[in-house]
C-alpha cells in the first residue's frame, strides 16, 4: 500500500544520508552534521512512529495499550517538531552562507551547530513528554475529551485551547516564521545586489563577484531554492497546525479522520527532505555514488570536493535552492495535517478519522522524501551510496 511505500522510502533514503555523512570524514562539517541529525529524526519517524500509525489508520483501532499510546504520541510530536526545528536552523545556516560569507565560518562553527542540534531535540522532547504524560494537552477540556474523544482501543491526538495554541506556536509558527524571514531577507539582499551589479561595468561586476564570492545568478537561484523549501514546509504542515489551534475554539468539530489525514500529510515533509538535498547538493550525489559502486575514483573525487565545501556553500547557486525545496516539501507534507489539528477543536472534532489518518501519512511522507532529495541533489550522497552497495 501507499503507507508501506512511504515508510520504506523514508527509512532507506534517510539511512543512506546517515551512512554517507557518518562514513566519510571529509563530510564532517557543521552544516552536514545538522543535515545528519535531521536525517536521523526522519529515519526514527519512519521506524518508530509510522508503522504504528499505519496500523491505527488501517484498523481504526489501537492494539498497543494506553501507556504505549502516550509514548507513541509523544514520540510523534518530538520527531515531527524536531524535523521542523532542523529546517529552521538549516535556513539560518544558509542565510549566513549566502548573505554574510566572510563571517560564515566564524558564526556557524561546529559548536554552534551542536547547540542547534541540542535545541532541535530538547525543546520538542520537553514539550511532548511534559504535555502528554502530565496530560496537559487535555487540561481545560477534560469533559469534552472524556465524552467525545476518549475510548478504549483508540489513540487520538487531542489538544485543548491552551495547549493547541502552545503547540502551534512552538512547533510551527516560530520555526516557520524564522524560515519565512530568512527567505525574505535572502531574496531582498539578492535583489538589491542584482540592481547594484547591473549598473556597473562588466569589469567592475566581475571584481565585485570575486570579492563577494557570489554572483547575481547564484543569489537568485539561492533565494528560489529557499522559497521552494519554505513553500513545501507551509503546504505540508500549515493545515495540521491551523486545525490544531482552531479545533478547541470550534468545540472540537473537526473529524478525527481529517486530523489523521493531515498528520500524514505533514509526515510527507520528512519524506521529501532527503530528495531536496540530494537534488541540489553535488557532494551528496557523489557520496551516494561511492556508496553504491564502491569506487575509489569517486572516493578521491569526493575528498577533493569536500575540501572546498565551505567555499562552495557560499558560491554554489544550488545551496540555497536546495533549502527552498526542502522547505517546500516540508510545508507540502505537513501543512494540511497541522491545519486540521488546529481547526478540529473549533469544529467539535468532526473531522473524519479516515481523513485525519490520510493527512498524517502524508506528513510522514516528508521523511520518505528527504533521502530522495539528498540523492538527487548531492553528488557526495550518490557516490557514498555506490560505495555502500
Amino acid at each position: 500500500s501507499l503507507m508501506v511505500i512511504i515508510i520504506l522510502t523514508t527509512l532507506v533514503g534517510n539511512l543512506i544520508v546517515i551512512i554517507s555523512i557518518s562514513h566519510f570524514k571529509q563530510l564532517h562539517t557543521p552544516i552536514n552534521w545538522l543535515i545528519h541529525s535531521m536525517a536521523l529524526v526522519d529515519f526514527l519517524l519512519g521506524y518508530l512512529v509510522m508503522p504504528y500509525s499505519m496500523v491505527r489508520s488501517v484498523e481504526h483501532c489501537w492494539y498497543f495499550g494506553e501507556i504505549f499510546c502516550k509514548i507513541h504520541t509523544s514520540t510523534d510530536i518530538i520527531l515531527s517538531s524536531a524535523s521542523i526545528f532542523h529546517l529552521s536552523f538549516i535556513s539560518i545556516d544558509h542565510y549566513y552562507a549566502v548573505c554574510d560569507p566572510l563571517r560564515y565560518k566564524a558564526r556557524m562553527n561546529i559548536w554552534v551547530t551542536f547547540v542547534m542540534i541540542f535545541i532541535s531535540w530538547s525543546v520538542p522532547a520537553l514539550l511532548a513528554f511534559g504535555m502528554i504524560f502530565m496530560e496537559l494537552n487535555i487540561k481545560g477540556a477534560e469533559e469534552m475529551y472524556c465524552k467525545h474523544i476518549y475510548c478504549k482501543g483508540g489513540c487520538a491526538v487531542f489538544f485543548s485551547k491552551i495547549t493547541g495554541v502552545l503547540a502551534f506556536m512552538i512547533s510551527f509558527y516560530i520555526p516557520g516564521s524564522i524560515m519565512l524571514c530568512v527567505y525574505c531577507r535572502i531574496y531582498f539582499i539578492a535583489k538589491g545586489q542584482a540592481r547594484s551589479i547591473k549598473g556597473t561595468s562588466q569589469k567592475l561586476q566581475t571584481g565585485l563577484e570575486e570579492r563577494n564570492g557570489i554572483s547575481q545568478s547564484k543569489e537568485r537561484k539561492a533565494a528560489t531554492t529557499l522559497g521552494i523549501v519554505l513553500g513545501v514546509f507551509l503546504i505540508c504542515w500549515c493545515p495540521f497546525f491551523v486545525c490544531t489551534i482552531m479545533d478547541p475554539f470550534l468545540n472540537y468539530a473537526i473529524p478525527l479522520s481529517l486530523n489523521e489525514a493531515l498528520i500524514w500529510f505533514g509526515y510527507l515533509n520528512s519524506t521529501f527532505n532527503p530528495m531536496v538535498y540530494a537534488f541540489f547538493y553535488p557532494w551528496f550525489r557523489r557520496a551516494l555514488k561511492i556508496i553504491l559502486f564502491v569506487s575509489r575514483k569517486h572516493a578521491r573525487a569526493i575528498n577533493t570536493l569536500s575540501e572546498n565545501q565551505n567555499n562552495q556553500m557560499r558560491k554554489d547557486k544550488k545551496a540555497a535552492k536546495t533549502l527552498g525545496i526542502v522547505m517546500g516539501v516540508f510545508l507540502l507534507c505537513w501543512f494540511p495535517c497541522f491545519f486540521t489539528i488546529l481547526l478540529d477543536p473549533f469544529l467539535n472534532f468532526s473531522t473524519p478519522v479516515v481523513l485525519f489518518d490520510a493527512l498524517t501519512w502524508f506528513g510522514y511522507f516528508n521523511s520518505t522524501c528527504n533521502p530522495l532529495i539528498y540523492g538527487f541533489f548531492y553528488p557526495w550522497f550518490r557516490r557514498a551510496l555506490k560505495y555502500i552497495l
